[in-house]
């Protein structure tokens, strides 16, 4: 892989690398791109999607190779400015109580990155109000600028190095800045790791959503007694301003807070009410946005005259950075009143809905495809795309249809692990989602399957409600045989991974649990899927680009559907074999890969043979294997 690497950045030319789980695809690409670094003077941007890796690369491979290998290697991280702590906001506004702002300022001395993931004293409402963001940056004339901002190190550091390490929700950022606004140095080499996931972040980046949460929190920074804006105003402004001044604040507030009770009307209208949990493709003449577009309108006029007059007082300092912070929030209401104008006028790339959960409702707009969005990106640079899962049965069709990209170089690596003895994959006859009796079997089958299994085992879902039923019908039965049944969204994600560590655990999951679960060895010897993991086309977003496929000639299932959820099938089976030690079973709970048309496309997406038995000789075969 390391010579793939290196002959694509040599030649500057686009790879696509699908690099099995196992084969130290990290080490190998490190390497090819500090070597090309050095020989070139080039820097070489390496972005990844899960923090998790960005700080295995940063904290691990990176200081092992300029030890061993390569003494004089320059390299940093840089991340988005807003996970960075803002040491003027901190000192100035944060509202935090006595304990907690002793707690902070300890965590302050003893950093070296003053980095969100650092901490773990403040919740990420709490840090919103600290973190560092271009708008309220005073620059130079910020007393902490020279040498104790965190973000300014982190560039300065990122500018005279051969290696960067950064994510791709920034690198889709930057390359949308224009000249003179880039927050990276400049670059033309780029590996994206995890590149199975741009496609969904460039979708967010070229997309945009505000929840009435948002909303009311960007109020609460204007208005709350503790810190809030305008109270502040009052107490430094008091001697120099009129009643006039007064009453256009009073005016602000009294908008702000009509603003929060329309927000509160549509949380608790019928109509959004009687459609929990759902989402909904709304009309552009919706009077819910109508209002809070007006509202925020209103707001965004109102604020204007209190900038101005701040103006009068520009020498105080502490003065200007209230202005700075009013100038913030308001390009936030602006921000919000763009992506409500989007429901107004209707745009055939984007479509647009209204989610609704238990906390909030969010109004969202989703590109139908992206790969128009970032076809420039690749075109200028040279990119090295990688990941465990880039291929869909034998091409990477779907992946470069996908972002955009033409005519890159195709590598496929052969895992270095022995998947016919580490690995038995079975898929039991007779279980299927479109079966009446499917919850009943599925809870059978998972039970028999449980008292088989030597070590931990994860059981993957694709619905909540489904992974709730059956953890309720089942877990008091697993816990009496002995086993410790647990389950997303009862503790912190790292905290089931700490139990799945140190027990032999059966982990109820979904969504993000069909990837970056990495427990090595016996505490995870199994993975029962239960359920092929398609999205659902009763979402907007989908169906929206289901119906994109076909009017420019394809089939949308074929061509979109089916291979999105091959791709997390991959992963969802890549969580077993993390080491060439590991071993153990794969049991598929959906008989769809037997009696529909594409199962044969799914299997062979596989490196292992999957056996089609009955629940019962499935059993004896996993008890067979363990022996």
């Amino acid at each position: 892989m390391a010579h793939a690497v290196a002959d694509a950045l040599f030649n500057e030319k686009n790879c696509l690398i699908d690099a099995p789980t196992g084969i130290g695809k990290t080490v190998a690409y490190l390497i090819a791109a500090i070597i090309f670094s050095n020989k070139k003077n080039e820097k070489v941007v390496i972005s990844t999607n899960t923090i998790n890796l960005q700080e295995q690369l940063f904290k691990s491979e990176l200081p092992m190779l300029k030890r061993v290998l390569f003494k004089n290697l320059r390299f940093s991280v840089f991340m988005g400015r807003n996970r960075y702590i803002c040491l003027n906001k901190f000192y100035k506004i944060f509202p935090g109580n006595v304990k907690i702002v002793e707690k902070m300022e300890q965590w302050i001395k003893n950093t070296k990155t003053g980095i969100k993931s650092d901490q773990t004293v403040l919740s990420d409402g709490s840090w919103d109000d600290i973190a560092s963001d271009s708008d309220t940056c005073m620059g130079k004339k910020c007393s902490f600028f020279q040498s104790k901002c965190f973000y300014y190190k982190a560039k300065r550091f990122a500018l005279n190095s051969d290696i960067i390490v950064t994510n791709h929700h920034l690198m889709i950022s930057d390359f949308l800045l224009p000249e003179g606004r880039k927050i990276l140095p400049e670059h033309r080499f780029i590996v994206w790791d995890e590149a199975h996931h741009i496609s969904d972040v460039a979708t967010n980046q070229f997309g945009g959503s505000v929840s009435t949460a948002k909303i009311v929190l960007t109020i609460n920074k204007f208005i709350r007694k503790n810190g809030g804006i305008l109270h502040l105003l009052r107490y430094k402004m008091a001697t120099y301003v009129d009643d006039q001044f007064y009453d256009l604040l009073n005016c602000l507030i009294a908008a702000l807070k009509q603003l929060k009770k329309r927000v509160k009307l549509i949380e608790v209208s019928h109509k959004i009410m009687m459609l929990h949990n759902e989402i909904i493709q709304i009309d552009n003449d919706s009077r819910e946005t109508d209002e809070i577009k007006e509202a925020v309108e209103k707001i965004i006029a109102m604020a204007k005259p209190i900038i101005k007059a701040i103006d009068k007082f520009s020498d105080d300092d502490s003065i200007l950075f209230e202005k700075m912070r009013i100038i913030t929030l308001i390009e936030k209401f602006a921000d919000i009143k763009n992506i409500l104008k989007k429901f107004q006028f209707k745009d055939e790339r984007f479509i647009c809905c209204i989610r609704h959960s238990a906390k909030a409702v969010t109004f969202q707009i989703s590109p139908i495809d992206v790969s128009d969005f970032l076809h420039p990106l690749f075109a200028e640079k040279t990119n090295i795309l990688t990941s465990a899962t880039l291929k869909v049965g034998q091409d990477f069709s779907f992946i470069k249809q996908n972002i955009g990209l033409e005519n890159p170089e195709e590598i496929e690596l052969k895992s270095e692990f022995d998947w016919h003895n580490q690995v038995k994959a079975f898929m039991v006859k007779g279980i299927s989602p479109l079966d009446k009796e499917y919850s009943v079997k599925l809870e059978d089958a998972i039970i028999k399957i449980a008292a088989a299994v030597k070590g931990g085992i994860l059981i993957l879902f694709t619905s909540h409600t489904q992974m709730n039923k059956t953890y309720d019908e089942i877990g008091p039965i697993l816990e009496k045989d002995g086993k410790n049944p647990i389950i997303q969204g009862t503790v912190p994600r790292y905290k089931l991974f700490e139990i799945m560590r140190e027990t032999e655990s059966i982990l109820f999951g979904t969504s993000s649990f069909w990837e970056g679960v990495d427990i090595p060895g016996d505490n995870l010897s199994a993975v029962i899927i239960t359920h092929l993991p398609f999205q659902s086309n009763r979402d907007p977003v989908i169906n929206a680009k289901m119906k994109y496929y076909e009017t420019i000639g394809l089939n949308s299932f074929t061509k979109f559907l089916l291979p999105d959820m091959i791709l997390k099938l991959r992963q969802g089976v890549g969580r077993l074999v993390r080491k060439r030690t590991d071993r153990g079973v794969i049991v598929f709970l959906d008989y769809r890969m037997k009696t529909k048309s594409y199962g044969k496309t799914v299997s062979s997406s596989f490196q292992f043979d999957i056996k089609d038995l009955s629940i019962d000789k499935t059993v004896d075969e996993i008890k067979e294997f363990y022996e």
